[in-house]
């Protein structure tokens, strides 16, 4: 058997698994459910991270905001990049952008905070993508309807 880290083990198991159709990566997925539900939900978890967020478009943005916590989001962008915090900034009221501000900038809090506000906003978001309510394309080459 291989070790998990000498060939990537499972960043490189989502690596291949994104560029597979939804449809077949559902199905790898329910097929490694049967044998390791442990592992399938590790790949799961995986395959949406939090910066994955700024290629919402924003539409989904406004969507998405009906469904979170205003501050459950400004803490998860706490420790995010400035490029996905600059995509909520661009896509929210003025007066939505200075709250994510004011709590990004001015509120000291635990590291544990902000891991569970992402963990929060991250459910959220895997249940959208599941569902197919969200749809986090990098490449932004298709158009959705």
């Amino acid at each position: 058997m291989f070790k998990g880290n000498k060939f990537g083990g499972i960043r490189a198991a989502v690596k291949i698994l994104q560029k597979l159709t939804t449809g077949e990566r559902d199905t790898l997925l329910k097929n490694i459910e049967k044998k390791d539900p442990h592992m399938a939900n590790l790949l799961k978890d995986n395959l949406v991270v939090f910066e994955d967020l700024q290629f919402m478009t924003s539409k989904m943005i406004g969507e998405f905001l009906k469904e979170i916590n205003l501050n459950d989001l400004a803490l998860a962008l706490k420790t995010s990049s400035d490029d996905l915090k600059n995509h909520f900034y661009k896509n929210v009221s003025s007066g939505m952008k200075k709250d994510l501000e004011d709590i990004i900038n001015k509120k000291l809090v635990p590291i544990s905070q902000v891991e569970a506000a992402k963990a929060k906003i991250m459910e959220v978001v895997r249940k959208k993508v599941e569902n197919g309510q969200l749809i986090l394309d990098p490449q932004k080459n298709e158009e959705y309807v």
